[in-house]
């Protein structure tokens, strides 16, 4: 700090300014002036201020809304990569669901004698129907499983206990030679759940629907046994049993054409 004794500066500066009056008290600080005379450099006495209150308060709010809109955008960015896993996971356990069923279907053993039975459960948007049939596809899930022959592949729909929703059931029974099937209970497997309905339709030569099927109850002329065409798939899933709406897959299988 500089003390300056009282004198007066001739008007030489550029601002215009008269004279510079100090006295002996005046105490020079901090901030420097570009006003020069004589090689002198002179400061300024100040007051040294903070934020005021509405500053902070101002600042505060900015600051919220920019954290809002960049959470909002945040969340609904995750919402959506969420919402798209859930959609591909389910449709990927239908995709497995179809392919398994509608290739079971295209081995299907025809003949006198042949099982096809297909039965309707459920109310109508709710169904929980079955299906059995003897088929060539063989699928062994242990090494002690036969492989050759044929099977009496049944799959049920049944209701999960925690969830109301239903839980698609696929079981394999190969049969014994000369055709008999074995005594032994089916082992059954899960094959699909989260499931609002399970529905088979089929179709005979007139292409007429039907909800069930049983092959020893209709006959071709002549004596032999009916199958039906085409079978119709259709599986919706849901989130909870209240929902009312949820992903729908569906799709068709001709059975082989029996000439024995």
């Amino acid at each position: 700090m500089l003390e300056i004794s009282p004198y007066c500066i001739p008007r030489t500066f550029s601002t215009g300014l008269e004279c510079l009056l100090f006295t002996h008290t005046s105490i020079i600080e901090e901030i420097s002036i570009p006003w020069r005379y004589s090689g002198w450099s002179f400061t300024w006495k100040t007051e040294k201020q903070g934020f005021t209150i509405l500053e902070l308060l101002l600042a505060i709010f900015i600051f919220g809304v920019v954290v809002s809109v960049v959470y909002g955008s945040y969340s609904a960015t995750f919402r959506v990569v969420n919402s798209t896993e859930k959609r591909m996971a389910t449709a990927t356990k239908a995709q497995t669901v179809l392919v398994r069923i509608s290739e079971d279907l295209a081995s299907l053993v025809q003949g006198d004698g042949r099982l096809f039975t297909g039965e309707q459960d459920g109310d109508e948007g709710a169904r929980a129907d079955s299906l059995s049939f003897i088929t060539a596809a063989h699928i062994g899930l242990t090494k002690r499983d036969n492989l050759a022959g044929y099977a009496v592949i049944n799959y049920s729909a049944e209701e999960d206990e925690d969830s109301g929703l239903l839980q698609l059931y696929r079981s394999d029974m190969p049969l014994l030679p000369g055709g008999e099937e074995n005594d032994v209970e089916a082992v059954k497997y899960l094959l699909c759940d989260g499931l609002k309905e399970v529905k088979f339709a089929y179709f005979d030569d007139d292409a007429v629907e039907s909800e069930e099927w049983q092959s020893g109850e209709t006959e071709f002329a002549g004596g032999q046994q009916s199958y039906p065409v085409m079978v119709k798939i259709v599986l919706q899933f849901a989130e909870s049993i209240e929902s009312d709406q949820g992903p729908l897959f569906t799709t068709s299988v001709a059975l082989p054409v029996y000439d024995g």
